[in-house]
């Protein structure tokens, strides 16, 4: 599994950030904070406290928690949800979800559709889809944080079909970015581990609950730090390259 990149993540980010609000902005004024907006399931819970812990010295963000534990796609609804939330100014948004999802999919006034059906992937897709189109209206950055690998089989087997479905979504999709944490949450042979090698002490530190399911706070940070560096790398940039030439910072070379 990959470890922690042992640049200061935080520093590079506010001044990345500062740099970026210094000249103006149809969308934030000098000084203006971003907007950014973790919303999910019980896991992007965690997401969000571990990425208001990583920042909480940074001042350049505001970072919303708009979690609904034990949600999901399947039986709940995020789209008329997430309208509702996206009413209020919002720069960036940080999804996580599908740990309830292994259940039928329900929509009001149509029959439900059984768990696994091909009609059902079909249906959870465009659910995703409903998502990025709203976001994509709004003119929000994404970014849609996969499952991590799970401890019991069927777990396991319902965040890979979830991740399938993620992945190809996004794929191809403007202003949005997925990020699989499979990889980032296994051992050398691609198995679950409770305990990892998080930063550079080298100390072996648990990052999984007992449940096989959700992380410890150390385990949150770990993947918060991930979704900082996708933010840092690629939100910015492309911030500078669709800005409008009369509100050019001048060259960058």
């Amino acid at each position: 599994m990959g470890l922690l990149p042992r640049q200061r993540f935080v520093l590079h980010l506010c001044a990345l950030f500062a740099a970026f609000l210094l000249g103006p902005c149809a969308s934030a004024g000098q000084g203006e904070r971003v907007q950014l907006t973790v919303m999910g399931d019980s896991l992007a819970d965690g997401v969000w406290a571990g990425l208001s812990r990583n920042l909480r010295a940074d001042k350049s963000f505001s970072i919303r928690r708009a979690s609904r534990v034990s949600s999901g796609l399947a039986a709940y609804d995020w789209h008329a949800q997430a309208t509702k939330l996206l009413d209020d100014p919002t720069d960036i948004v940080v999804i996580m979800l599908g740990a309830n999802d292994g259940q039928a999919i329900r929509r009001r006034g149509e029959p439900r559709i059984g768990y696994r059906a091909e009609r059902w992937r079909d249906e959870y897709a465009d659910k995703v889809h409903e998502l990025l189109n709203l976001f994509a209206e709004r003119n929000i950055y994404a970014v849609w944080v996969g499952l991590p690998i799970m401890r019991t089989d069927s777990m396991r087997d319902q965040a890979l079909l979830l991740n399938r479905i993620f992945a190809a979504t996004v794929s191809g999709r403007a202003g949005v970015h997925y990020l699989p944490t499979w990889e980032l949450t296994t051992d050398d042979q691609g198995e679950y581990v409770a305990y990892a090698e998080l930063d550079e002490t080298g100390r072996q530190q648990q990052f999984r609950a007992q449940d096989g399911v959700h992380f410890t706070m150390r385990g949150y940070q770990f993947l918060a730090r991930r979704v900082q560096e996708i933010i840092e790398a690629e939100y910015l940039e492309k911030r500078r390259a669709n800005k409008r030439p009369e509100e050019s910072l001048g060259a960058l070379d």
